[in-house]
């Protein structure tokens, strides 16, 4: 397991901090330099599995930072598969472009650990596999 160290340039694809599997779930913890991102892969079997994550997110309350952002393909890190993904760089979160800015403009926001992601990713997971 990787840290989380932020920066002020995003990085693209992203870099991959922490990826295994949980319950049968693979899923991986990415660093995009300014914000970390989680992801989970959707079983076919599961019902969701052709769901948006709006509707997703409201129908399971996953217990993430922000609710669900993403749905698709992560073929950008070599994933295939569908994923369901959340993002760390809300309101309240610390995104590390933030340096660029005068003081008096930053949010002073949360800084996300891999260990915190990783514990809100199998929370995640709990949720989804009740509904395999």
């Amino acid at each position: 397991m990787k840290q989380m160290i932020y920066q002020k340039d995003r990085i693209t694809p992203g870099e991959i901090l922490f990826e295994d599997t949980y319950k049968n779930i693979d899923f991986v913890i990415v660093s995009y330099g300014t914000h970390p991102c989680a992801y989970i892969k959707i079983p076919e079997s599961n019902k969701y599995y052709n769901i948006d994550y709006l509707e997703a997110d409201e129908l399971l309350n996953f217990p993430v930072n922000g609710g669900l952002t993403f749905y698709g393909g992560l073929s950008k890190l070599n994933k295939d598969g569908r994923w369901y993904g959340w993002d760390y760089a809300h309101c309240s979160d610390y995104c590390g472009y933030e340096e660029a800015f005068p003081e008096d403009l930053r949010t002073g926001g949360k800084k996300w650990t891999t260990e915190e992601i990783y514990e809100e990713v199998k929370a995640a997971i709990d949720i989804l596999v009740r509904e395999l």
